[in-house]
């Protein structure tokens, strides 16, 4: 169990995540253009189930979580950047890429950029990762009810932390 939710569903969301492109295909090393696409300076738009933030925080201790939540917010050309990105050099890294949420892999690299990917194959996953984080039961079964809430919103949980 990770924060309440089963190992069953985590294997299934990796299942869902596998079928999807990975992003080693769309991503070109060290880009964070869509990390802060994601973004507006005034409010995060970066939604997921709780089911998908319990896999991407799951190896993190509760220090690294607080570190997450109170880091100051990178912004650049009015963006603000997602939490887990680190950048240095220039060069950006997400801290949780194998583990990243379907908002973040729904991304295709373009000759002149990135955009979203809108086939069917996107949208099938979106409503099985819906059907999953429905799924969830027991103690933190409520924030199935939440449905997609900003990643933020998640991180801010006493619970997490």
């Amino acid at each position: 169990m990770i924060y309440g939710v089963s190992s069953h569903l985590i294997e299934e969301l990796k299942k869902v995540y596998h079928n999807m492109q990975s992003g080693e295909e769309l991503c070109i090393p060290g880009c964070y253009q869509c990390c802060g696409r994601l973004h507006s300076t005034d409010k995060e738009i970066v939604y997921v189930t709780f089911l998908e933030i319990a896999h991407m925080i799951s190896d993190f201790s509760p220090n690294r979580l607080y570190q997450l939540v109170s880091k100051p917010k990178l912004t650049q050309d009015n963006l603000t950047f997602c939490r887990f990105l680190e950048v240095e050099n220039g060069m950006g890294r997400c801290i949780v890429y194998p583990k990243r949420p379907w908002s973040c892999r729904i991304f295709k690299k373009l000759p002149d950029g990135c955009d979203y990917d809108s086939s069917e194959e996107i949208v099938d996953a979106y409503d099985r990762i819906t059907e999953l984080n429905n799924e969830i039961s027991g103690k933190f079964s409520f924030f199935k009810e939440f449905g997609r809430m900003p990643i933020k919103f998640w991180l801010d949980l006493r619970f997490l932390k």
